[in-house]
């Protein structure tokens, strides 16, 4: 059948569009089957049962015998020279039938349904494929890691920020890479990459097209930390890009469920950053704890997430601002997104976790945003 919207099921609406393309197609082959039999007059047989076209029609036609006879039908030569109708409104119209019907073929097609993709990594079978106290990741170990990259001059790009991709046109990241810096124009998203240094054929780079930040942002208390980039293009999906499956309010993540953060970011604080993809295994840390003296002393909001390791040694750092925190969540065998890398103190220090947005809070602003849905826990 043809594809629906990426991340759903098959809806009213797209069974809608179905039949419609459907339908149009039959409305072509009928109208253009009428014209013909009044042009050439196939005859069927006597007493042979015969299809009415006039069914498909509006206003209804005089119905003639078709093609489509259980018997033979036989031609004869034309009668009569052909109308203007059929000479010229008739092909117009087919065409014009066709090409609604092929454009919502190609619309619908260009959205393909990436439920079945998202949260999965082809090329690494085991739990995080074997950033501060991390190592290096496989290639095409994180098929949704993006590298977020701003234009330093003469056609040279720098990596900025990390980002997720969430379906084939957009890409979650954070809202603190942009707050100077919003002219889509200036940034690009690589897609694919592994190394900085030696992109491989399967890295894709997408111009932005636009950047949405969430409106209520706030600089001093990094509350409501998230922005969507829309890309130029779209992505085509293949075992080295892939969106994520993004976590919602109703997806509830064990403490003990396996996260893991990436990132080509800086390996220590004011350090050298990252040419090779750094991933690391993390723990989910309580926003009670977190807000503990001692911690971050009540500065972590209910949108925000703590992660790392209590005792310090590995955690997120510069540079790695805007990409994932992703649980693997076992009776799924998919991956989700719960968390944006937004900040913390230094890096990798004790009782210092890094802070992430929570992306499950987001989930109404993500869709409204994009204007179609993505890639959720629900219906998973």
């Amino acid at each position: 059948m043809f594809p629906v919207p990426q991340g759903t099921t098959r809806t009213p609406i797209h069974l809608l569009w179905q039949i419609s393309c459907i339908y149009a197609l039959l409305q072509v082959w009928f109208v253009f089957e009428l014209e013909l039999l009044k042009l050439f007059e196939f005859k069927c047989q006597p007493n042979t049962r015969v299809f009415g076209s006039s069914l498909f029609l509006n206003p209804p036609q005089p119905q003639y015998a078709s093609s489509l006879c259980f018997y033979p039908c036989v031609f004869t030569a034309p009668k009569r020279k052909p109308s203007l109708y059929a000479s010229f409104i008739l092909p117009w119209r087919e065409g014009m039938e066709l090409a609604v019907c092929t454009l919502l073929v190609l619309v619908l097609a260009v959205q393909a349904d990436t439920t079945e993709y998202c949260g999965e990594t082809p090329l690494v079978d085991t739990i995080g494929s074997r950033i501060v106290g991390g190592r290096d990741a496989l290639p095409g170990a994180w098929p949704w890691q993006v590298s977020v990259q701003y234009y330093v001059r003469f056609n040279v790009y720098k990596h900025a920020c990390g980002g997720s991709l969430i379906n084939n046109i957009w890409v979650i990241s954070a809202a603190h890479c942009f707050k100077d810096k919003r002219n889509p124009d200036y940034w690009r998203a690589v897609l694919g990459l592994h190394s900085m240094s030696s992109p491989s054929n399967m890295t894709v780079v997408s111009l932005i097209k636009d950047i949405k930040v969430h409106a209520a942002f706030g600089t001093s208390t990094m509350d409501n930390d998230i922005a969507l980039l829309r890309l130029r293009t779209y992505a085509t999906f293949n075992d080295y890009i892939r969106p994520i499956c993004l976590a919602t309010q109703a997806f509830a993540v064990e403490p003990t469920a396996m996260c893991f953060i990436t990132g080509w970011g800086t390996i220590s604080y004011g350090g050298k950053a990252a040419d090779i993809l750094q991933e690391a295994d993390i723990f989910l840390i309580s926003t009670s704890l977190c807000n503990m003296t001692g911690w971050y002393g009540g500065i972590i909001t209910k949108n925000m997430i703590c992660a790392g390791v209590e005792g310090g040694g590995i955690d997120t750092c510069q540079g790695d601002s805007g990409g994932p925190l992703v649980c693997y969540i076992s009776e799924r065998q998919k991956y989700f997104l719960i968390g944006i890398t937004s900040f913390g103190y230094g890096c990798a220090e004790a009782l210092y976790p890094g802070v992430y947005t929570q992306v499950a809070n987001y989930e109404n602003w993500t869709k409204v945003n994009v204007n179609k849905p993505v890639n959720t826990a629900a219906g998973l």
